[in-house]
Parts: C-alpha cells; structure tokens; sequence
C-alpha cells in the first residue's frame, strides 16, 4: 500500500528519463570528462527530495518543471566549480594524448603548434573569470551568444557584448606576450 511519503519520490522518479535528456543536451562537452549526466540527475533528484516540503504544485508536470529548476540550478554551480582559472577544463590535456598530433608530420609543426597553444592558454587564463567563461563557450563549446545568455544569466546582446570585450583583452594579452617572447628570444 502506497503511503504518502512513497509518492513524492516515486514520482520525482517519473521525472528521470526527461531530466536525463534534458542534461545531456545541456551540459557542456568539456565538461562531460568530469561529470556523468546522471550523475547531474542523481544530485537533483535528491536535492528534490530534500527540498520536497517547499513543492506547492499538485500535477505531474509542475513537479517537472520544479525540478528542472533545480537540474538548471546544479548545472549553473558545476560549470561555475569547473570554469574556474584553476580548473579549467579547456585548459586539460588528455591522459592519454600524449600531446601527439597524428596530422603533423614534422616535429617542428608540433613545437610551434605547442608554443602557440601554450601562449593563447597563459593568455586565456589571464582573463577575468566572465571574459574567460564567454570565450570558452563561444569558441569551445560552440555556444550561440542566446545560448551564452541563459549560461550566464544575461540577455543576448551583453552576452555578445562581454564577448566583444573578453576578444579585445585577449587580442591586447596575446600581442603583449609575443612581443615579450620575440624579445626573449633576441
């Protein structure tokens, strides 16, 4: 016999399969290495239960609704954790890669490949942590600037507006740098 505590979970987890879907198609590629999707699931659904005595709706679809509030809320503070200067995961190389390019045929390829790299990921870690965010959306995850917005919580246009400015520090970084590595080079 169903009591009433059994309801509420039984059907938070109707709610799953369309919180899992809705998570894959949001969480970010880079990210993915760090994080399962239904691991992101897992943590909302217990945090719906946890915070089950403030749900006020009655229909199946509110409860949806309710906890996808919360899906979007565990996905905004997980690529806050992993967007950070330190932790950055456009930044990491694969364990296994062994940063070895199998299209580049001459070793020196590779070494100016890796200098240019190393020097636009110095530069990229040097931007403010809402410049870095944007760029690493834009050019990584491929995002839209709409797409951007609902990330950062901004409207479309400071999305493409904090973009703008986030390429221009980086452009002033990037010749900053080359310049002090030519003269190193001297």
């Amino acid at each position: 016999m169903d009591t009433e505590s059994d309801k509420f979970p039984r059907a938070v987890e109707e709610c799953r399969p369309h919180l899992l879907e809705l998570a894959k198609a949001e969480l970010p590629v880079l990210m993915r290495p760090k994080v399962g999707v239904s691991d992101i699931v897992q943590e909302t659904i217990i945090r719906g239960i946890e915070l089950s005595s403030t749900f006020s709706g009655t229909t199946q679809q509110e409860l949806f609704w309710w906890l996808r509030a919360i899906l979007e809320k565990q996905l905004l503070n997980f690529r806050r954790r992993y967007f950070r200067k330190k932790r950055n995961p456009a930044l990491e190389v694969l364990a296994n890669s062994g940063h070895v390019n199998p299209k580049q045929q001459e070793p020196v390829q590779d070494i100016v490949s890796s200098e240019q790299r190393e020097l636009l990921e110095n530069a990229i870690s040097q931007l403010p942590e809402d410049y870095r965010n944007s760029i690493l959306l834009r050019h990584w995850e491929k995002l839209t600037f709409a797409e951007i917005g609902v990330v950062t919580q901004k409207t479309e246009e400071a999305a493409r507006k904090t973009w703008k400015r986030a390429v221009g520090q980086l452009k002033k970084i990037l010749i900053k740098e080359s310049f002090r590595h030519e003269s190193d080079e001297a």
